[in-house]
């Protein structure tokens, strides 16, 4: 259990995202993730928001936020780029704090055409670099590769953080309603909280309000009640435990606060239709 964290909190994790594995959906824990489209259409839920994602689209994702990709196109395809948050203040630490709000703000870009080719161009680089160290045998080589690959993963970052503050001083993004920036704080608690709490009750008395009156502005501001969404979370918790773990079945319903094997096998069948030991089989095949 420990490696695992110690993993999830440290490591740069670079991944090819086709359509099968975007429709199982994106989690950020307790690192910095971004997601560049390079071919293809999605519809996808960025906290409460639907955005059209086509070729060019950047997404810049703080912790704990989870994207939801509804509908896919059989080309799309985009690399998945997750990162420790001390990357953060070394990227963004000179940026204008309007600039550093409206990043926050705004998670989905679409890339002017200069910044995409260059974007473009540094995912290939980033990616082969990544599958070099994945599958090269060169020993005296792996620290230099890591330390490439850090740096390299570091440029793509601020190239990424310097397109979309291009992006968001020209008014290209929505802007948020109250009942949204109600909902983007209820997710941002629910992904930290949704261990041990998984009631309305619990989020509505956060936000001051009564479990209907809260579950209702949460439908208005996504379209789905509150109860929905914390399903959601924890079964894509769930899944990401599943695909990208050698955890147990035990040992998953221990990190996600079930109490026993049993009680998570329930839940989740009761959410994916499958048990946690079939999804993780037919992730596999």
């Amino acid at each position: 259990m420990n490696s695992e964290k110690t993993s999830e909190t440290q490591s740069i994790h670079i991944a090819s995202i086709g359509r099968a594995e975007a429709l199982h959906g994106l989690v950020s824990m307790q690192r910095l993730f971004t997601f560049f489209c390079r071919s293809g259409e999605a519809q996808a839920e960025l906290m409460g928001r639907t955005c059209h994602m086509t070729r060019g689209t950047f997404i810049l994702s703080f912790p704990y936020t989870i994207v939801k990709f509804v509908q896919c196109t059989e080309d799309f395809e985009g690399l998945f780029v997750e990162i420790p948050t001390d990357y953060l203040p070394s990227i963004v630490g000179g940026v204008d704090v309007r600039d550093r709000l409206a990043i926050r703000k705004h998670m989905a870009f679409t890339l002017a055409p200069d910044d995409l080719k260059t974007l473009d161009l540094m995912s290939k680089v980033l990616e082969d670099k990544q599958r070099h160290i994945t599958t090269g045998s060169a020993a005296p080589r792996s620290e230099f590769d890591t330390a490439a690959l850090s740096a390299m993963t570091f440029a793509y970052a601020a190239e990424a953080v310097s397109a979309i503050i291009d992006e968001a001083r020209q008014g290209k993004t929505d802007e948020r309603s109250a009942d949204t920036t109600l909902f983007n704080e209820f997710m941002m608690s629910l992904v930290k909280h949704c261990k041990t709490e998984r009631t309305v009750a619990y989020y509505a008395a956060q936000a001051s309000l009564s479990p209907n009156h809260f579950s209702a502005t949460i439908k208005s501001a996504s379209g789905q009640p509150a109860m929905y969404w914390i399903k959601l979370v924890t079964s894509t918790m769930a899944k990401h435990y599943l695909t990208a773990t050698r955890m147990s079945a035990k040992e998953i319903a221990d990190a996600l606060g079930f109490p026993d094997q049993s009680t998570f096998g329930r839940y989740f069948k009761s959410i994916c239709g499958i048990s946690p030991a079939a999804y993780r089989e037919k992730m596999r095949d």
